[in-house]
C-alpha cells in the first residue's frame, strides 16, 4: 500500500436488479432466461480492465440509502444477510456477505464535517444493506473479496434545489477525495445511479422479453447522449453545471448526488472516459462509463483475494411490544348514528410514521405526547367492531404499480435508514393473505397495475412498522398494507382507495382504515435537541393547524380537495397522497365526526393523530373542485369519468411525459422544449400541448375536452349533423381551466404564474356572463392580461377554447 492513497479509478454503476437478474448468480434466489446483454457485456468489459488494476476498497454512493439529515456511511465491520429490492422482488433477492473498511468510512466522516457536513456513522448490526449498494458491487466486483465504504444519498437539499444539492455533493466528493489521500489506499468509486429516469409503470409477464425494452421517450435519449457526449469529450465541469437542467427534464436519479459525488472526487477529470454499455431498462437509460485515473507507468497487476462463499440469511427472532399503561380517559369518538353494513370502512385514522415515539419517547416532550396518543388510539380502535386493518404507508414507496403484501406473517429486524441510531425494531405481523389477493383483484379491475408480494424478507417499511406495533401490538387484528406510488397523482391513488372499498365489500370485512403519514414534512436537515424539536416553519405549522381544524370537524373530503393547495404550502408528505387514499377507502365526503388526538412535531414534521367516524349527518361547507374518477385510464393518463370506461377502451395511446427531454438534437436549440402532457386531452392536430422558451410557458389553445373519453363536460355545442344543442358553458369553462391546470403544472408552472390569456367563445352574447364569473374565481388573483374574442366555431364542438402565456420559474 502506498504512503499516499488514490482514487485509481471512478465507474458510473447503475444498479437495475434486472442485470444480477439475468446474470443468474448463485447467491439470486430468481433465475433468468437471458435480457439486457448490452449493459451486462459492458460490466464484464469493466471487470476485464479492473483485472489489471490494483485496487483495496470500493466506496459506492447510492440512491436507494435515502437519508435526510446528513450523510451517512456504513460503519460495521461485516455484514450478512438478504437484499430483497421492494420494487421488483421478483427478480431480486440476494444473499450477501462483505466487509466494510470502517477506518476509512470515518476518515471520510472526519473530512466531511470539517468542512461543515452534517455526517453520521451508521453504528446499527442488524442494519440492511440497500439493494442499490448490493448491485452495483456485485456488478462491478462479484467475488467480493474487497471491502466496501458504503454512502447514502441525502435526499434534503435537492428538495430547496438541484443546485443546493449540488453543492453538497461536491463538497462531499472533495471529502472523499481528502480522506483516500490520507489513508493510504487506492480505492474504486463508485457512483450507483441511472441517467434519464423516467420509466414504464408496467412489466411485462416475462421481464426478460427483449421486445418491451426501449427507452421511455425520445427526449430522455436525446439527453441521456448529450450527458454521455460530455463525458467522452471530457468536459467534466460542463456536464456538473449542465446537471440541474438534465434532472428536470428527464427525473433523472443523478438527483441523488451520486454522479456529482464522483466528478468532484475524482477532481473533474479532463480527460475522455470511456462508456462500456449504454441501455435501458424499464425505459430508463443506464450507462456504464469508466474514468480511469492511473498514472503512466504505474498499473501493476491485481492482487487475488480468496472470494468469501455467500450464505443464506440469518433467522430473525419474533418481537412483540409491550403494551404501554396509560392512565388518560380520554374523550372517545361520538358514535356513528347508523350502523354500518357489513363489509366496509367503519373507521378511519390518521397517524405519522417516523420512528421515533416508538423507540425514543422518552427524549421529547413532543414524542412523548405522541406515544400517548397513539395509546389512545389503540384503545379506540379496540373499541370497535372490526375484522381487519388496512393500512397504506407513505413510507412504503413503490415505482411499478402498487404492492400488497400477502404473506401472512412478516418478520424481519427493522431498522430505520435515517433514524438507525435510535434501535432496531424487530416484528412479527399477522397479514389477511386472502384480502391482500382480493385487493389486487380489485385494483386491476378498476385499470392499476397491482401485484401482491409475498416473500421471505421483502421490506417492510418504518412507517408500517411503528403504526402496527403502537396500534396492534399483539396483532390482535390481521392487517392488510398498500404502497404507496412515488409517482401516482391524486386520480390514481383515489382509484387505489377505491379498489380497497371494491374489496372489503367483496370479502365482507370492516375494515378500520390507517392513513400513515405526515402533514407538513419540512424535516430539519441538522442535528437538533430533541428536546426542543418544533415545527420547522412558522407557515408549514399554521397549514397543519387549518388542516386540523378541518380535518376536526369531520370534513374529509376538503382536506382532499385542499391536497395540493397544502403540497404547495407546507411540503406535504407524498403530496397527502394519504388523505387521497383515505378519502377514497372511507367514502369522499364530509359526513364524518372527527377528532383530533394530538399535533406535535417530529424533528420539524407535523405529525398528527386524527380520527373519523362516519355520521349520519349531513354535509357541509363543501369544497369540492376537483372531479372524481373511477377507473384508470393507463400509464399516468388522467382516468375515465364513467364506471363503464376501460383502459382498452382509451381512444388514445399514452403520450409522452411533460418536460420529457429537448426536441432537437444535443446543441441545437436548447433554449426550447416541448411540453405534451399525459394528464390532459390529446391535442387534435400536430402540435404539442405547450412550448418552452426559456422561463415563459406558451400553451396551444386548450379546450374543455376530457382525457380517453374525449367527453365535452356541459355537452357539445352541435350534434354530428351540425344541429345546434344547449350546452352549460360553466361546466366547459371549469373544464378548460383544470386542463389549463394540468399542463402547467405538469410544466412546473402554476395558474398563479399565467401572465395572458386569449379567450375565444363562439357565443359571446349568450355566455360571456357565465364565462366571466368562473374566470374570476380562478384569476382575479393573479392579474393576468386577458383578450376575449368571438369565433364562429372552433374545432371541436366546444363553446369555449383558451389561449395561455405562463412564466415557468426555474
Amino acid at each position: 500500500m502506498s504512503a499516499r492513497g488514490e482514487i485509481v479509478t471512478g465507474v458510473l454503476a447503475p444498479h437495475p436488479p434486472h442485470l444480477v437478474y439475468a446474470e443468474n448468480p448463485p447467491q439470486n434466489e430468481p433465475r433468468a432466461e437471458c435480457g439486457w446483454e448490452g449493459l451486462r457485456w459492458g460490466y464484464a468489459r469493466l471487470r476485464e480492465r479492473l483485472e489489471q488494476r490494483d485496487y483495496d476498497v470500493l466506496i459506492v454512493h447510492s440512491p436507494h440509502w435515502r437519508t435526510v439529515v446528513g450523510h451517512h456511511l456504513l460503519g460495521v465491520p461485516h455484514f450478512k444477510s438478504l437484499s430483497v429490492d421492494p420494487i421488483f422482488p421478483n427478480l431480486f433477492r440476494y444473499h450477501f456477505e462483505l466487509d466494510v473498511d470502517v477506518e476509512l468510512a470515518e476518515a471520510i466522516q472526519a473530512e466531511a464535517r470539517d468542512a461543515g457536513l452534517v455526517t453520521k456513522m451508521m453504528r446499527n448490526p442488524d442494519f440492511r444493506v440497500d439493494y442499490g449498494t448490493i448491485t452495483s458491487c456485485h456488478l462491478v466486483n462479484p467475488t467480493w473479496d474487497r471491502p466496501i465504504v458504503g454512502i447514502s444519498s441525502n435526499a434534503a437539499f435537492f428538495y430547496f434545489g438541484h443546485d443546493v444539492g449540488q453543492a453538497q455533493m461536491i463538497a462531499l466528493g472533495e471529502a472523499t477525495r481528502r480522506a483516500v489521500e490520507k489513508s493510504g489506499r487506492r480505492a474504486l468509486l463508485l457512483a450507483s445511479n441511472s441517467l434519464s429516469h423516467r420509466h414504464f409503470t408496467t412489466e411485462p409477464p416475462i421481464p426478460e422479453d427483449m421486445s418491451h425494452e426501449h427507452i421511455y421517450h425520445h427526449g430522455q435519449y436525446l439527453w441521456d447522449m448529450r450527458i454521455l457526449e460530455l463525458m467522452r469529450a471530457g468536459r467534466t465541469r460542463q456536464l456538473v453545471d449542465e446537471l440541474p437542467d438534465f434532472i428536470e427534464q428527464t427525473v433523472s436519479e443523478a438527483n441523488a448526488g451520486s454522479l456529482t459525488w464522483l466528478i468532484s472526487a475524482l477532481g473533474y477529470p479532463e480527460d475522455p472516459a470511456i462508456v462500456h454499455a449504454y441501455g435501458t431498462v424499464i425505459g430508463t437509460g443506464n450507462a456504464v462509463v469508466e474514468w480511469d485515473m492511473r498514472r503512466a507507468g504505474s498499473d501493476t497487476p491485481r492482487r487475488r483475494r480468496v472470494a468469501r462463499s455467500t450464505a443464506a440469511s440469518p433467522t430473525t427472532a419474533p418481537h412483540r411490544q409491550k403494551r404501554q399503561t396509560d392512565t388518560r380517559t380520554p374523550r372517545p369518538l361520538p358514535r356513528q348514528a347508523t350502523t354500518p353494513h357489513a363489509g366496509g370502512s367503519v373507521a378511519g385514522f390518521i397517524v405519522p410514521g417516523l420512528p421515533h415515539p416508538l423507540l425514543a419517547p422518552e427524549k421529547s416532550p413532543a414524542w412523548r405526547s405522541l406515544r400517548d396518543s397513539f395509546d389512545a388510539v389503540r384503545r379506540e380502535i379496540e373499541s370497535i367492531e372490526a375484522d381487519l386493518l388496512l393500512l397504506y404507508s407513505t413510507q412504503w414507496l413503490s415505482v411499478i404499480g402498487h404492492q400488497i403484501q400477502a404473506d401472512p406473517e412478516p418478520e424481519w429486524r427493522h431498522v430505520d435508514p435515517d433514524w438507525h441510531d435510535l434501535g432496531t425494531m424487530p416484528y412479527r405481523f399477522r397479514m389477511d393473505a386472502e384480502f391482500g389477493s382480493a385487493y389486487e383483484e380489485q385494483a386491476r379491475k378498476r385499470g392499476l397495475h397491482a401485484r401482491a408480494v409475498s416473500y421471505y424478507g421483502f421490506p417492510i417499511d418504518t412507517g408500517t412498522v411503528v403504526a402496527l406495533q403502537l396500534l396492534n401490538p399483539d396483532n390482535r387484528l390481521p392487517a392488510s398494507v398498500v404502497s404507496c406510488n412515488m409517482y401516482a397523482d391524486r386520480a390514481e391513488t383515489l382509484i387505489l382507495g377505491k379498489a380497497a372499498r371494491d374489496a372489503l365489500r367483496r370479502t365482507g370485512k370492516r375494515a378500520i382504515a390507517v392513513a400513515v403519514t405526515a402533514l407538513s414534512n419540512r424535516l430539519f436537515t441538522d442535528l437538533i435537541d430533541p428536546a426542543e424539536d418544533r415545527i420547522s416553519s412558522l407557515k408549514d405549522d399554521e397549514w397543519n393547524r387549518k388542516l386540523l381544524e378541518i380535518l376536526g370537524e369531520g370534513r374529509l373530503e376538503d382536506v382532499s380537495q385542499l391536497a395540493r393547495t397544502f403540497t404547495a404550502q407546507a411540503n406535504a408528505d407524498q403530496k397527502l397522497k394519504g388523505i387521497w387514499w383515505l378519502g377514497a377507502t372511507l367514502g369522499q365526503h364530509n359526513s364524518y365526526e372527527g377528532r383530533v388526538f394530538d399535533y406535535q412535531p417530529i424533528w420539524g414534521t407535523g405529525a398528527a393523530l386524527v380520527g373519523l367516524r362516519p355520521s349520519a349527518r349531513a354535509a357541509s361547507n363543501l369544497e369540492f373542485d376537483e372531479e372524481d374518477v373511477e377507473v384508470y385510464a393507463g400509464d399516468r393518463s388522467v382516468l375515465a369519468t364513467s364506471a363503464g370506461a376501460t383502459m382498452e377502451g382509451s381512444s388514445r395511446k399514452p403520450s409522452a411525459t411533460a418536460n420529457a427531454g429537448p426536441a432537437t438534437a444535443p446543441g441545437l436549440a436548447w433554449d426550447t422544449t416541448r411540453v405534451h402532457s399525459e394528464a390532459a386531452p390529446a391535442p387534435v392536430g400536430a402540435y404539442p400541448h405547450a412550448r418552452r422558451v426559456g422561463n415563459l410557458l406558451y400553451l396551444s389553445g386548450i379546450g374543455p375536452r376530457q382525457v380517453g373519453s374525449n367527453e365535452i363536460p356541459g355537452g357539445p355545442v352541435r350534434d354530428k349533423e351540425g344541429k345546434a344543442l344547449d350546452y352549460d358553458v360553466e361546466a366547459q369553462t371549469r373544464a378548460v381551466i383544470e386542463n389549463v391546470r394540468t399542463i402547467l403544472e405538469d410544466a412546473s408552472s402554476s395558474l398563479q404564474h399565467v401572465l395572458d390569456v386569449t379567450v375565444f367563445l363562439v357565443d359571446m352574447a349568450r355566455d360571456f356572463e357565465t364565462f366571466n364569473a368562473v374566470y374570476a374565481e380562478f384569476f382575479a388573483d393573479v392579474g393576468a392580461t386577458r383578450t376575449t374574442v368571438e369565433v364562429r366555431a372552433l374545432p371541436t364542438p366546444i363553446a369555449v377554447e383558451f389561449k395561455v402565456i405562463a412564466a415557468c420559474p426555474d
